[in-house]
Formats: C-alpha cells, structure tokens, sequence
C-alpha cells in the first residue's frame, strides 16, 4: 500500500512540476530551450567585438564551479568576458538571442507577448560591474550590477531599481517578478559558505531572500513585437554587455513566490548521483530493509 501511495504522489509531483514549467529555459547545454517553447537560441558577435560570446567549457562542471554538480561533467553556460569595465564601451560585447528554425536570423517567443506577469530567473557570475544587460526585450531591460550603480534594475516605462547585486567572481540566483502591480527582486547563493561572503543575504544562507520590492502601475510585458527576438546578457544594439556568465536563464508566463524560486534554487544546485552510484544506493536500500525484516 504504501508502495502505490508513493507511486501516486510520485505522479502527482511530476505533473505538478510539468504544469509549473517556464516558458522559455536556456541552460546552454544545447542550442534549444527545455521550456514549454523550444525556440533555438544563436550566439551572436559583432564585426568589432574583441571577445566570442559563447557556450563556455571553461571551468564547468568538471571542476566544479558552474552551477549544478560536478558529477555532470557536461555542464555549460553563456561566457563573455574580456569587456573592458564601463557600460558604454562597445567592445567584447556579443549576445545571445531568439532565433529562427535555421539558426541564422531573430525570432519573436509569441508566448511571451502581452503577458500580465511573468518571471525572469538565472544564475550570473560577474567578472566585472559593467551595468550589462541580463536580458532585453522590447518591454524591459534587466540590468545587472555595476560599480557606483543600483543593482538589479529593472527599466521600462521608468527607471526602477533596487540595490545588491554587485557580487563578483561568484555564481549567484536572480530572479525578478511582475504581479501586474508590482515588481519583486530575489536574490540567493549555491551554498552557505558562498553566501557568508556575498552581499546582504540574510545570516549567511543561500536560500533565496527578497531583496526589494517597488509598485509599478504601467502595463509590462517581455513581448509585444512580432519582430523583436528575446536577448540575454546584452542589448540588440550590442552596447550593454555584461562580462561573466549567464547559466539556467528561464521566463515563466506567473509571478513566482519565494518558495517557488527557493525550490528552483535548490534543484539547480542538487548533487545528483550518477546512474551507477544510484543504482548501488538502491540496492544498499534494499539490503537494509531485507536485514530489518529478518530481525523482526
């Protein structure tokens, strides 16, 4: 009994998680979204950009220092560094952005258009404060940090921005929300100990944490222009670069609550065991409650 009880709340928490899936998500393993839409993405550098806006193999998950396990050894992420450090540099300053079937021409995500909330998550690793963009659109800029800048900013009709996001050389969760009346800023850490020396997270933990929140009454949304392609780490006119790297980039059509992205913070940095490792867990398990069951 309790086997088939498990078995139906195993279902119910697959289909759960199936109807909470974003409707764009770029984890840069491949060059297609693992959201509900899997519109293609293309890595795009100017004739004058000094560095190759890339899918990176540098320091992945082989060492470690990407999000997500090392066990995966697969794991990449959006790389452009090498900008030099002001905002209005037009150097080293590539993009990634929607794409057509082909590969070789922009693309409008219709299902982003005309949304009444939405959230926008990913993990950033700064290399440098340059005031880049994490993601553009023709509704909205989301800015990262920069020295002498509010972090965080999220510009649109008006200039709105909150403080806290100017770590560097460490990976850390963002994520902002529209309810339809307000934007909320997040915030959260791969671990504790990354967090203790981060900025502002609370006690030290990396659970995801509100960072700010501000009222904006205007009508908002990632779409709206048939023409106009999403774009990460920069803007269409190539002039707000970050330099770093963007990983796990994903747009979800509901303004999540904090549970909802401390839950995705959580399984974006899960040890999963290797299918061979599992598989002597399993077989552990099974051995243990066989010696029980003798016992009894």
């Amino acid at each position: 009994m309790r086997l088939i009880t498990s078995s139906f709340a195993a279902l119910a928490l697959a289909a759960a998680t199936a109807s909470a899936a974003p409707i764009v998500e770029f984890k840069f393993e491949t060059n297609a979204s693992t959201g509900t839409n899997t519109v293609g993405i293309r890595y795009v550098k100017p004739a004058n950009d000094v560095s190759d806006p890339k899918q990176s193999a540098a320091g992945l998950g082989l060492t470690g220092d990407l999000v997500g396990s090392a066990g995966f050894g697969i794991d990449r992420a959006f790389q452009m560094t090498g900008k030099t450090a002001t905002a209005s540099d037009d150097l080293g300053e590539g993009r990634v952005e929607t794409a057509n079937a082909a590969g070789n021409g922009p693309a409008d995500v219709q299902e982003l258009d005309n949304l009444t909330s939405f959230t926008v998550s990913l993990w950033h690793k700064a290399e440098e404060l340059v005031g880049g963009r994490f993601a553009t659109d023709n509704a909205f800029e989301i800015i990262a940090g920069s020295t002498g800048k509010s972090g965080g900013k999220f510009t649109a009709a008006s200039d709105l921005s909150t403080a806290g996001y100017t770590d560097k050389d460490k990976w850390y969760f963002y994520a902002a929300t529209f309810d339809g009346a307000s934007i909320k800023y997040y915030k959260g850490y791969r671990n504790n100990t990354e967090a203790a020396v981060g900025t502002n997270a609370p006690s030290g933990l990396a659970n995801v944490f509100l960072v700010g929140s501000q009222t904006f009454t205007s009508s908002l949304s990632p779409g709206g222009n048939a023409d106009n392609p999403l774009v990460i780490g920069n803007r269409q006119d190539n002039l707000r670069g970050i330099d770093g790297y963007i990983d796990n980039f994903r747009i979800d059509g509901t303004a999540l609550s904090l549970s909802d992205l401390e839950t995705r913070r959580a399984a974006d940095v899960a040890v999963v065991p290797e299918p061979a490792a599992a598989g002597l867990l399993g077989l552990a398990s099974l051995a243990a409650l066989g010696r029980r069951r003798r016992a009894c």
